[in-house]
């Protein structure tokens, strides 16, 4: 029974591994993990108003996708996802996000199917020497183009990262792979391939909300928007419901992707190899999202737009020096504690007196 069972887990393990290589002995170096024949595209990709996180295992030397995942809603699990993250903990913050709700699983679909048709086995070998360099420009520019072009769109934007790795053991050993189904792969002919390169395709064209309507109107006045994290400061901080527009905050640079530190450098955030340091922004505007969210907006260095997000009201950190204007409760706080001074002053001083005069 075990020699059964062990019989069956090599069978297994070499036709996962032949999805992925081209000769036996290539599947058994992939089995004893001396080969690592996949990579990990690991993409966030916002369309409209939802936000997504997708999983693409590629073979590298058959430039195939092997399998995919695709989540996309308005669930703030998918907005915390980070393609920096290591492989296990990205798949498992999609599971996470499976499993907490929210996702729109048509539209997810949806969107996996426009990659696979879209992300050809000429396609993937054509961009093998860019995604080695985790230059992800054309990568990204191939997405956005296929999902701008089919939703009749032109505000679709996409993060990317990826990671070499053995793909039997990711397959076998992912929590995400073990319990949740990827994406089916749709049957694709060669001119529907064409089509899909050089065609726009009829679709209805997302119905947007007013909160997303407000939020484009703010990015279409400026030439780029960089998004980008707020720094917290409990104490010394501003409220939301204080911010002044063209007030001065601060906002921390994400210095992960090659995109990424290169638009930090561009935007004077680095002050020397590694070390970012945080960049000001002028308050533009807050917008209240769906749920319990809020995206902050301001202008940023060289003109362009910061973009952060946060999940609830907090203090914002300002540059060292900026006045905080005060509440009027806080106002009204700090005159009855004056006075109350004022007053333990005078009868302290009154009785002293007292002391003397009677003495």
């Amino acid at each position: 029974m075990i020699e059964n069972e062990a019989l069956k887990e090599k069978i297994n393990q070499m036709e996962l591994a032949m999805e992925s290589v081209l000769t036996e002995e290539q599947a058994v170096e992939v089995i004893n993990n001396q080969f690592k024949d996949a990579y990990l595209l690991k993409l966030k990709v916002n369309v409209e108003n939802k936000a997504g996180a997708m999983l693409l295992l590629v073979s590298v030397l058959k430039s195939e996708i092997l399998m995919m995942y695709s989540v996309f809603g308005n669930s703030t699990v998918i907005r915390k996802i980070g393609t920096f993250e290591d492989p296990k903990q990205f798949s498992d913050d999609i599971l996470a996000a499976l499993n907490a709700g929210g996702i729109d699983q048509n539209f997810s679909n949806t969107i996996g199917r426009i990659l696979y048709t879209r992300l050809d086995s000429e396609t993937i070998k054509n961009l093998r020497p860019t995604i080695e360099k985790k230059d992800f420009n054309d990568f990204s520019n191939i997405i956005i183009e296929a999902i701008n072009t089919t939703y009749k769109i032109n505000s679709t934007r996409v993060e990317a990262d990826m990671e070499r790795i053995n793909s039997v053991r990711f397959r076998l050993n992912s929590a995400l792979v073990e319990k949740t189904p990827p994406i089916v792969k749709p049957e694709i002919k060669t001119e529907e391939v064409e089509e899909a390169k050089s065609e726009k395709v009829t679709f209805q064209e997302l119905e947007k909300s007013e909160v997303d309507k407000e939020i484009d109107e703010i990015i279409s006045q400026f030439p780029a928007v960089v998004t980008s994290k707020t720094i917290l400061s409990p104490v010394s901080g501003v409220e939301f419901e204080k911010l002044q527009f063209s007030q001065k905050i601060l906002f921390q640079l994400p210095f992960q992707t090659p995109e990424e530190k290169t638009i930090a450098r561009k935007l004077g955030a680095e002050v020397k190899d590694g070390v970012v340091r945080p960049i000001v922004g002028e308050f533009l505007k807050l917008v209240p999202g769906h749920k319990n969210e809020y995206h902050i907006f301001a202008k940023g260095p060289k003109g362009v737009l910061l973009r952060a997000f946060e999940e609830r009201p907090v203090r914002l950190a300002v540059p060292k020096g900026t006045k905080i204007e005060k509440s009027t409760e806080e106002e009204s706080s700090t005159g009855k504690f004056y006075f109350l001074g004022i007053v333990v002053i005078v009868l302290i001083v009154a009785s002293i007196l007292y002391v003397i005069i009677n003495s």
